[in-house]
């Protein structure tokens, strides 16, 4: 009887240390299902490279992926500004600049005090949604997300028209595609605001 015993207490034993293989080997299959899903997911999610081109006044994007491309976008800018959407157009999948420095200006006119005496001088950045309908691999997705425009700006004396030189952009972080980009938008901007 005593040897019947010690084999179940053996059996038992070795039937919970396969338990437990079993468990950390479930375990280190699901993340590396979990790791290759989101490899997959980063490979079609794209991050906008915003480069500004002076000559045309212009913000040029591509994707960072190469095997990304944009079809139609749109960049959200917050309320505060009067400048709606902006569409990013097909083809050279540029955007304008020229509404945006008119309203950097005027902002900058709101919030800095010319002075005959000295120059004050912007180095701030503005956040702004930009969606995207693109393509990856042969399929069609949509996305949107938060990034930074980057710019300096100068202010002079009152007859002298702020100056505002824009340097580009950077990513900040995707949304769902359920959040309402405006909504967002002015969160981060009030935000920016408070912490002035």
């Amino acid at each position: 009887m005593n040897k019947k015993l010690s084999i179940e207490i053996f059996t038992v034993g070795i039937s919970l240390i396969a338990l437990i293989f079993s468990g950390l080997s479930y375990y280190n299959s699901t993340q590396s299902l979990k790791l290759s899903y989101d490899q997959h997911h980063e490979q079609k999610t794209p991050i906008w490279l915003g480069a500004y081109d002076e000559e045309k006044e212009v913000i040029q994007f591509e994707a960072s992926n190469p095997e990304i491309k944009m079809q139609l976008g749109h960049i959200i800018f917050p309320s505060s500004f009067n400048l709606q959407i902006g569409y990013i157009a097909p083809g050279d999948y540029a955007y304008p600049t020229t509404a945006l420095k008119a309203e950097l200006k005027k902002y900058l006119q709101e919030i800095i005090e010319p002075s005959d005496e000295h120059y004050s001088v912007v180095e701030s950045f503005i956040p702004v949604v930009i969606q995207s309908n693109y393509v990856a691999h042969g399929h069609a997705y949509k996305i949107q997300s938060i990034y930074h425009l980057y710019y300096i700006g100068v202010v002079s004396d009152e007859n002298t028209i702020p100056t505002i030189d824009i340097k580009g952009m950077w990513f900040d972080s995707h949304l769902d595609p359920e959040d309402d980009a405006l909504e967002e938008i002015d969160e981060h901007w009030e935000f920016l605001n408070l912490m002035g």
